[in-house]
This record gives structure tokens, sequence and C-alpha cells, in this order.
């Protein structure tokens, strides 16, 4: 099934179907990766304390509740791609520096 052929109303399985195994693995590949990548809360906490904002400050420069940073410094909450992209830039790093890899 070629990509001209797939629209909005082609049921999931009978794309996932027409899928060569090697497209698979690397699906999988991929998303194994992703998941060992994690967001590191901890150097988030030191980078805002560095530069010398509290939770509620970076917060209000992110446009998130002081409580959301305090989860996502804990790792009990993961912030959504954009949000991620706002802390990095207040924090002037980019946003590769704020994940950590885990075996």
């Amino acid at each position: 099934m070629s990509a001209e052929e797939i629209s909005e109303a082609t049921p999931f399985y009978t794309i996932r179907n027409s899928m060569s195994k090697t497209y698979v693995n690397h699906l999988k590949n991929f998303f194994t990766k992703a998941v060992r990548k994690l967001i590191d809360g901890m150097k988030i906490r030191h980078l805002r304390e560095d530069v010398g904002l509290t939770e509620k400050e970076l917060g209000d420069r992110v446009g998130v509740t002081m409580n959301m940073i305090s989860q996502v410094e804990r790792g009990l909450k993961k912030p959504s791609a954009e949000t991620l992209k706002r802390i990095a830039d207040v924090l002037g790093v980019t946003v590769d520096e704020l994940y950590r890899e885990t075996a």
C-alpha cells in the first residue's frame, strides 16, 4: 500500500499489515530509544537555581504553574514538547541538555 492509497478512513490494521518488516523494526527501535530518553528533573532544578529563579518565576516565564515545574523537577510529570522548549529557552540551554540517557 502506497502513501497515496492511505486516507483518514483507512483502518489502522490495513496500514499496519501493509508495512514492511524493516519499517516496523525501525519504528520499534525508534520508540525503544525514545523511551530511554528521560527528562532530567534534577538538572532542570540545578539550572533554575543557577540562574536564580524560583519555581514560581520559572513557571511564570514558561506559562505553567509553579506546581507543574515542581512536578517536572521531581520526575512526576513530563511536560509537553512546547513547554520543554520554553523551559530550555528560559534556562539558556538546548532541549537536548534537559534529557538524560538511561540504560
